[in-house]
């Protein structure tokens, strides 16, 4: 049975093994990471990510320095976080993209139904679920990255309908003008 000091050799001089579970975990903490802040964000999703690049290029100086005087190779764990930051942070863009586009897609199912039921009652409905309800047909809730639609109405004679996309911004059908604007 392995003892605490060779566990501890493991992680400080780790094999090809345990970089590649380590890549694994933190592949998957750093996408959640950034998925994360792209919805809640308060600088930038690009503030958040080159800080993360500069918090992991500091760490790898300082692991580079401690693995000489030690003979460890724990700047492995590090390069590899960076690489997979700036593949996540490569793949965001057309990933955003997609999103918004798919979910004013998928929304023209909710917009369309929306202006047949002001063409029969002469008013839009009060909330999706009427809408639903009336034409007895099932409607998109969220978007294909998970963030929900919301309608309002105001005055009978015009409605929101939005959502929050990745990265932040809420994009908004303007029923008067059939155009998505968009606002962070």
């Amino acid at each position: 049975m392995p003892t605490l000091k060779d566990q501890i050799n493991h992680i400080l001089i780790p094999r090809h093994k345990i970089l590649f579970l380590y890549g694994v975990f933190s592949l998957l903490l750093l996408t959640s990471f950034v998925f994360y802040f792209s919805f809640s964000w308060f600088i930038g999703i690009d503030a958040y990510v080159i800080s993360l690049l500069i918090a992991l290029s500091s760490a790898t100086f300082i692991a580079s320095k401690l693995d000489k005087k030690h003979r460890w190779k724990t700047r492995m764990y590090f390069r590899i976080a960076i690489v997979q930051l700036i593949l996540i942070w490569t793949v965001s863009g057309p990933i955003r993209a997609w999103q918004i586009e798919s979910s004013k897609a998928k929304s023209e199912l909710i917009i369309n139904s929306l202006e047949l039921y002001k063409k029969d009652f002469g008013v839009y409905p009060n909330t999706l679920e009427q809408l639903k309800s009336t034409f007895n047909q099932s409607l998109p809730k969220r978007t294909n990255l998970g963030t929900k639609y919301w309608y309002s109405l105001i005055d009978n004679q015009e409605y929101q309908l939005y959502f929050k996309s990745y990265y932040g911004y809420y994009y908004q059908y303007v029923c008067d003008t059939g155009e998505w604007i968009y606002d962070d």
